[in-house]
């Protein structure tokens, strides 16, 4: 059995370079390492070569927090972290910088506030980012609710 599910272990694994750095993930240091789930979860092989897969794929460290497997109940997702996300963006030679914020109820009005401190009494609501870009004459803007 011990000889099995160390073939098993072994078939799913990953070698691959990130930022000039080999890189090696497998089911085990998946499992005991990068899982982020609920007590009692159990992380089925698809779901760890689905992350194994997309890390590689995608060029993500998730050692380094780039990449995270959470799992609650029966859904496993794969998250990317913000790290990874402004990590590209600073590599294009066209990014030309965020800004972000908070989107608030202070009273009877809806407020864009940049960054990410709000006043005790205003409500949470969602937020926004806008990302420019050298080559492109208007930005882009997106906006998710709380």
């Amino acid at each position: 059995m011990e000889q099995k599910l160390q073939k098993q272990e072994k078939e799913i694994s990953a070698t691959y370079s990130v930022a000039g750095q080999e890189l090696k993930l497998n089911a085990n240091i998946v499992r005991q390492y990068l899982v982020h789930s609920s007590k009692g979860t159990v992380i089925t092989d698809g779901e760890i070569v689905n992350f194994i897969s997309l890390c590689k794929y995608n060029a993500l460290n998730p050692f380094i927090g780039e990449a995270y497997l959470v799992k609650y109940g029966d859904t496993a997702q794969m998250v990317v972290s913000e790290v990874a996300f402004l990590k590209r963006a600073d590599a294009c030679p066209d990014y030309n910088g965020i800004t972000s914020g908070l989107v608030v109820q202070r009273g009877d009005e809806v407020i864009d506030l940049p960054g990410a401190v709000k006043k005790a009494e205003d409500v949470l609501l969602g937020a926004w980012a806008t990302v420019y870009r050298k080559d492109r004459d208007n930005p882009s803007s997106a906006r998710v609710l709380f």
